[in-house]
This record gives structure tokens, sequence and C-alpha cells, in this order.
């Protein structure tokens, strides 16, 4: 795979590196991209996450997923498909009064227009959804989990009408934020016929044919309540806020928030997040984080921040963080943060835990345990021993499983945590770092790999479980001996 972040300061490979984190060709999320959703995603080549770098496996036979998924993924396949050519971050976008939004928002569902109800999210959220579904659409598709049939302003296949609809407004203490409730009967059709299933869940969870889907769901009531925000005389629907707003127990809403305190530099982010951690500082934590992404918590925050803070002031221990050093990727107003090295120390009552980035090696240990991610014959005992401790007898479908696993993964990468620059500062992301590692992971596999794991943990499983089903009657061996040959890698 290539690289279209360079990364001169990755650190030498091992047989297990901490994640270094490869991106794709596209970042994260961020402005509007400039190459079709469809194109090829970036493929980086480095170090691998798992226990050994080898090459891909050869295909395998396929393997029979368990069916009553299927059609759940497929639906989640066809409207995250629809999101594919998401229309730019409009800030015209929303609606002119919370009741106008609530009917633009019926007008969306009773549309199956994808498209139209992400208009309507405030632009912050608009801005954090956006690149990733964009990514996880191509993702899908090149899996064959949905097929490229879907309309882009229709999810094909459902036909949703709601009638005798009532929106009713309540204001709240504040005046930018409005609690909007939707009212009215509701009524689901589908026709499995129209739903873009792609072909590797017809072949792999329908034996090859295509499942029947039609679905017709009576009238029922829809009740539907949600906080709309305004912002510069637009009113939005946001998901975050709607969250908050049901948490906060009858408090009135804060007039201010947490203050944000975004850094000079993407690494700047990533040390002072580090620095509020090592100090057990919350609000100084909730600060540095990407506003898109947590604005209603640093909104909401003043309603239970002072009593976490206790708390956390209570905790008998400190961590100590020293001699980070970074690695950035990535361009444009999305970054990725490396930790090429840092030494953590955590104690409290009297126990301690040391962990350690250290030349592309990760070490951990406590009083009665060390873990070196660099040591392959280490981690193979520690595995041992956990399964062991569980009572799980090691099996070979069990190290086959292992085996196939870090073949898969052995192009695995990413770059860091996501931090993305808000006007003009740099923020830390979860949310994106957390999309990251799915779509990396998904970038990491193909459909033959899929399905020999898929086949390797069907076999695991029915190992495992019979070996604990038969708990100590077994005359099976468990530890790293039980099999001859041991782990392979």
């Amino acid at each position: 795979m290539s690289d279209p972040f360079d990364n001169p300061e990755a650190p030498p490979a091992s047989p297990f590196v901490p994640p270094s984190f490869g991106p794709p060709t596209e970042p994260v999320y961020g402005p509007t991209p400039q190459t079709p959703a469809s194109g090829p995603p970036g493929n980086p080549a480095g170090a691998s996450v798992v226990l050994a770098t080898v090459q891909r496996p050869p295909r395998r036979s396929r393997a029979k997923m368990v069916g009553a998924v299927a059609g759940v993924v497929a639906v989640l396949g066809a409207a995250t498909f629809a999101v594919a050519q998401l229309r730019s971050n409009d800030t015209n976008g929303g609606a002119a009064s919370p009741k106008e939004l609530g009917d633009k928002l019926v007008a969306a569902f009773t549309s199956e227009d994808v498209l139209g109800a992400i208009d309507l999210l405030v632009p912050g959220e608009r801005e954090t959804f956006r690149q990733p579904m964009i990514d996880l659409v191509h993702e899908l598709t090149r899996l064959e989990v949905a097929d490229k049939s879907a309309d882009l302003n229709k999810i094909g296949g459902v036909d949703i009408s709601i009638t005798n609809q009532k929106v009713t407004v309540a204001q709240t203490n504040v005046s930018d934020i409005a609690r909007v409730t939707i009212t009215g009967r509701s009524k689901i059709v589908v026709d499995g016929k129209a739903v873009p299933i792609g072909n590797f869940l017809v072949d792999q969870a329908f034996n090859g044919e295509r499942p029947n889907l039609d679905a017709n769901k009576d009238d029922a009531k829809f009740d539907l309540s949600f906080a709309s925000v305004e912002r510069d005389g637009r009113w939005y629907v946001s998901l975050f806020y709607s969250a908050a707003d049901k948490l906060r127990g009858g408090k009135d809403i804060p007039e201010k928030g947490v203050t944000t305190a975004g850094a000079a530099t993407p690494e700047g982010a990533v040390d002072d997040m580090l620095t509020a951690i090592e100090k057990l500082d919350i609000e100084k934590m909730i600060a540095g984080l990407n506003p898109n992404e947590a604005e209603a918590l640093q909104r909401y925050a003043p309603l239970f921040i002072a009593d976490a803070q206790r708390q956390l002031d209570d905790f008998a221990g400190h961590i100590t963080i020293t001699s980070p050093k970074y690695s950035v990727t990535g361009s444009g107003n999305t970054r990725q943060v490396s930790l090429t090295a840092v030494k953590f120390t955590a104690d409290s009552n009297g126990k301690q835990i040391d962990f350690e980035i250290k030349n592309g090696c990760v070490t951990m240990s406590t009083a009665d345990t060390t873990f070196d991610s660099c040591d392959v014959k280490g981690l193979d005992k520690t595995v041992d021993k956990y399964l062991d401790q569980q009572g799980i007898t090691d099996t070979a479908p069990l190290h086959t499983f292992i085996k196939d696993a870090r073949k898969a993964f052995s192009d695995f990468e990413m770059h860091g945590l996501v931090v993305d620059n808000v006007n003009g500062k740099w923020f830390v992301s979860p949310i994106g770092s957390f999309t990251e590692l799915l779509l990396s992971t998904l970038r990491a596999l193909d459909r033959n790999e899929i399905e020999t794991l898929v086949k390797d943990g069907r076999d695991v499983f029915g190992g495992v479980f019979g070996g604990i089903s038969a708990g100590s009657d077994s005359t099976s061996t468990t530890g790293s001996g039980s099999t001859s040959g041991g782990r392979d890698g």
C-alpha cells in the first residue's frame, strides 16, 4: 500500500509496534474532498499492530455468516451509501424556526432523503460526520456489503410515511436551544428486492440467494423529540445537544459553558491533553476537545464538572507522564499525531503500573506482570496464561485464527490521534480518532480475508466453548504446550 502521508520519524518495524496509525488518502474528515468519494482510498504500508508482519493469506473457501444480523447490516449499508455524495457544509442549511425545522425533518423522513436530513444538522456536526460516512460508504461497497444501486436522495427499497403530524416547540431557559417534539402516525414498507444488498451478504449470509426482506410495518404511533440549536438566526437539529439535554435532569442549561482552549500546533493539542490528564484536570480535558464534536459537552459541563472534579481529587493516586515525543502526518485542517516515545507511571494505594513507548515497542509492567510488544514468544506465553486463567482450551483452531488474523492485519496502519483545526486552533478529536480506527481496520481487510476470519471464528467458537462446557471433566491439556508446534508467527 502507498502512504500519502510522509512520516520520516516513524519507528523501525518490529514484531509488534504501537499504533503508528496510517491514514487514508483523504483526511478522516474536514473540507469537502477534492477527489470523488468513490475513488480508491490510500493503502499505506508500514508497521504492523499485530504480532508479525507477513504476506496476505491466499484465497480461502467461503464461510457462512450468521444471517440474523444481515438485514440490519444491509439497511445500514444502504443508508450510508446514500450519504456518499453529501452536499457541502452549507451554512444556510437548517430552518428559520424550530417549528419549520420539525416540518423539514418530517419531509426528509417521508422522502427517505438522507441528504436532506444531514443538511438539517448543526454545521459542526455535519463537519464531524460527513467525511467519515463518505469513507465508510466506500469501504462497504468495496467489501460488497452494499452494492451501487442506491439513489443518493432516497434509500432504496424503503418507504416511510408519517401522517397527522404535529410539531410542537418548548423553549428552554436559554434563547438558543429549544425542544422540538413531532407526533403523528407512521408506516414503513420495505421492498426487499430494491434494498441494495451487496454480494458479500448474499453469498455469506443467504447461501447465495437474495433474501426476502419485504416488510410492512403496521400503522404505529410516531413520537420524536430532539434539541434544536440556533446559529446566526438559523435553527438546526443537534444529535449531541439532544443527548445532553436528556441527561441534564431538569436543571437549567448554562448560559455559558467551558471555554475552549485549542493549541497553536497539532502536537501541542495532544501535549496539552496529556498535561490535563497528568494533572487530572477535567475542565482542561474538556476544553481541549474539538468543539465540532464536544460543543454540547462543553456547554453542559458546568452542570456536573465540579462534582466530577471533587470525586477525581479524592482519587488516592497520581499519574506521571514524561518525555513525550510526537510525529505529525497529514495536511490541511486534519492531522494525525503519533506518540513515538513516552513514559506513563500511575500509582494508587501502593500499586504501580509503568507503560512506555520506545524504539517502536510498547512495554508495560506491574508488580507481577511484564509485557513487551516486541517479544513475540513472551506475548504468546501471556496469551496462553490468560487462556489458562479463563479455563479455555488452547486449540489448533485458536492458533489458526491468530495466525490468519496476523496475516489479515499485517498492513493495518494508523498514524495516531486525529486532531482538527477549528477557527485557527488545534483540538483533539475523539470521534475522529475512533472513526479513523474503524476505517483503518476495514481498509486492512479484503473480502477473502473477512471470509477466512469468519470461518476461523466459527471454528474457534465451537472448539473453545466446547472446551469450556467440558469443564474439569475434559482430559485435554491447556497451555502453550497443548498443541504441537506451538503458536505460529
